[in-house]
């Protein structure tokens, strides 16, 4: 356990958020492709692949603090979050 406590330098941060960013082009173009991909290969209507998309974005906002809670209480050999993963 440390004690005293360690700052990102700068140069650190940009690094991070760069690769970040990165991430994030791949997978906004992933999204902007599958309601094309649902309404033109799947022949998926419009109204229901919104209503996929709101379900998901719902069951992540209920799922993701649950499961964080679950993981922070949970104490293994392994360690705290391998159990999950």
């Amino acid at each position: 356990m440390q004690t005293e406590s360690q700052k990102l330098s700068v140069f650190e941060k940009i690094g991070y958020s760069l690769g970040d960013c990165a991430a994030n082009f791949i997978f906004q173009t992933v999204l902007m492709f599958l309601p094309f991909f649902y309404t033109d290969v799947l022949v998926i209507a419009p109204a229901t692949i919104a209503w996929i998309f709101v379900a998901t974005r719902i069951w992540d906002a209920v799922n993701d603090p649950m499961m964080g809670a679950i993981a922070d209480r949970t104490k293994t050999r392994w360690g705290k979050f391998r159990p999950w993963v």
